[in-house]
């Protein structure tokens, strides 16, 4: 499948070796430094501040480009892509979105260690996006809150004071290495000193900050509901998406355009930076997604998946795992009969379509899926498959497992290791009751 990416922060190899190459210095200067050589020690270690000032606007972002998609259950195969040639998996998309665009259609993904600069991946037929979405588990509602960084005065001081940074230890350097410079420059010299040492600690406060806060201070959220802009200090903390009447793009920000008496508001992107910045495909990527949020709030949007009926009241409703398991292979059986399990007829297309839903209840999918095995394994065991490598949520993957493979024996570990797991869900479902 032929595609475009547009990843701005790229693999986490391209972003490692300036700040190795800092780190290697730093250590290896004051190595030598207690060894006695510290006519080289100063050189190395100004030298390795500076690399790591500059670790924070270099290397260059990267821009969208062509690619070729391998897709299996689970993950999807970037190729052809050049240093964006990566492997993603649908286990470790944090958040995902569509969006439809002018002759071609965009899914947004975000995961760990984005610093939440979201990677868009563009194809020309819906047929193509389903599959695409299909391989990664993003189902109809997509996959919970993708977020932009959004612009903030800590990021402007961050970008200053590393670049800086990285002239101040260019210059120390400089003159460590040319006595000749060094007696020119003295009176500079003790100053860019301090400032390469104020700037490293500058540099290292802003990223524990951001360490501790999961990513950058500032962002922007699309939620299902609509548009998070808590952190952005805006006058609106919310935006439903159906109050958004139009949205466009403009040099370092998205202005949306919101239904009267609302008026309009601006949010703006950080300027192009490798880990933190915006470009203009932040912004354009940004205003596809609300444009099409808001289409659908609209109503513009296919049919909404669900489940039916006959699939709903495969439901465990409080009985014993053991009853539940009981009932299911109890209904595989009516199936294969041809017979009728409580009045409602349960097709295999309706299982299977439970199944293959990636918003259903994975209760429900897990139940699908071991009624299926035991009417027709040869055709259900490839879609059990697919679901186990799509689910992100390790329990369901593990009741999903358990449900439609392993829980057969009466007394067996299996459907002990399945009863803990429900007991341990009820009571997470308690106390989340109680906190609302």
């Amino acid at each position: 499948m032929r595609a475009r990416i547009y990843d701005p922060v790229g693999p986490w190899w391209w972003r490692l070796p300036l700040p190795l190459l800092g780190a290697l210095c730093l250590g290896g200067g004051l190595a030598w430094g207690q060894g006695g050589g510290r006519a080289i020690a100063w050189p190395v270690v100004v030298a390795g501040l500076g690399l790591l000032a500059l670790s924070r606007v270099l290397p260059t972002r990267f821009a969208e480009r062509d690619a070729r998609l391998e897709l299996a259950p689970g993950r999807v195969e970037v190729r052809e892509a050049g240093p964006l040639t990566q492997r993603i998996d649908a286990t470790r998309v944090r958040a995902a979105s569509t969006a439809q665009l002018e002759g071609e259609y965009a899914v947004a993904l975000e995961g760990p260690g984005r610093g939440r600069h979201p990677l868009v991946l563009k194809v020309r037929a819906a047929r193509e996006v389903e599959r695409l979405c299909d391989a990664l588990g993003v189902g109809y509602y997509g996959v919970g809150e993708l977020r932009w960084a959004g612009d903030s005065n800590a990021r402007r001081l961050e970008r200053s004071v590393a670049w800086a940074g990285a002239a101040g230890g260019a210059f120390v350097a400089a003159c460590l290495v040319s006595p000749g410079l060094l007696e020119a420059s003295a009176p500079f010299f003790a100053l860019a000193v301090s400032w390469v040492a104020t700037a490293a600690l500058v540099l290292a406060g802003l990223a524990l900050e951001r360490l501790r806060r999961g990513g950058p201070s500032r962002w922007v959220g699309l939620t299902k509901a609509g548009l998070d802009l808590s952190q952005m200090g805006l006058a609106f903390r919310f935006v439903p998406y159906h109050l958004i009447e139009a949205v466009t793009e403009a040099e370092g920000a998205v202005e949306v355009t919101l239904v009267r008496p609302y008026g309009a508001l601006r949010i703006p992107l950080p300027l192009p930076s490798p880990l933190d910045g915006g470009s203009a495909a932040d912004v354009a990527a940004l205003a596809a997604q609300l444009r099409t949020a808001a289409r659908r709030a609209r109503g513009d949007r296919a049919p909404e998946p669900g489940v039916g009926p006959s699939v709903e009241a495969l439901r465990r409703h409080g009985e014993s795992v053991k009853a539940w398991l009981e009932r299911l292979d109890a209904t595989a059986q009516a199936m294969r009969a041809g017979s009728i399990y409580r009045g409602a007829a349960v097709s295999a297309r309706e299982l299977c379509e439970a199944l293959d839903n990636h918003d259903a209840d994975p209760e429900l999918r897990a139940a699908a899926a071991r009624v299926l095995l035991r009417v027709d394994p040869g055709e259900a065991r490839p879609r059990v498959d697919a679901a186990l490598a799509t689910l992100r949520d390790a329990d369901a993957r593990r009741r999903l497992r358990l449900v439609a493979d392993e829980a057969d024996e009466a007394d067996g570990e299996a459907l002990e290791a399945l009863e803990a797991l429900e007991a341990r869900r009820a009571k997470a479902e308690a106390a989340a009751r109680r906190a609302r």
